[in-house]
């Protein structure tokens, strides 16, 4: 059923495409909107050819498949249902923006998020100086042994001062 709707949807995808090429606006197809459902549509057929890599694994059991493949593979649908989820979220926020109801508070939500980007340019590079020093520091330490471990240690550290 999943795969069918899929067809739909990449059926009307393409009619959508065709019709801006006939409008002699190609150009206008390739908004955010459409840019992140390509991506997202790109992401779910990858997610079925894993799928079918999996099933085929199981009920034909073929046997050149180790068991690090198999992890792989189960990495890999992860990773593509995260993603296709996630990009499938921002296209239902990207369709909510253009609502006049919705867009005034995404626009400012869009806008804060550009300047605390940038605040965190500044931010990030102090807080992996710190944590780098404390790490060299304090090796001898278990909290600030490993540099990850130091990382986030600096970052809880930083938190208690805000």
């Amino acid at each position: 059923m999943t795969l069918g709707l899929l067809t739909i949807l990449l059926m009307l995808e393409l009619l959508q495409f065709v019709s801006k090429v006939r409008e002699g606006e190609p150009g206008e197809y390739f908004g955010m909107q459409n840019i992140c459902e390509f991506i997202m549509f790109g992401l779910t057929v990858g997610l079925f050819v894993v799928q079918w890599q999996d099933d085929e694994m199981k009920f034909k059991l073929v046997e050149s498949w180790n068991e690090e493949e198999r992890k792989l593979n189960h990495y890999a649908q992860k990773h593509l249902l995260g993603w296709a989820l996630f990009l499938a979220w921002m296209d239902l926020t990207i369709f909510l923006g253009k609502m006049d109801f919705f867009g005034r508070h995404i626009y400012m939500t869009w806008q804060i998020m550009k300047s605390m980007f940038w605040n965190l340019v500044v931010f990030v590079p102090s807080l992996v100086a710190f944590a780098s020093a404390f790490h060299c520091f304090l090796i001898n330490n278990e909290v600030f042994e490993g540099p990850i471990a130091s990382l986030l240690k600096t970052f809880e550290m930083l938190l208690g001062e805000v």
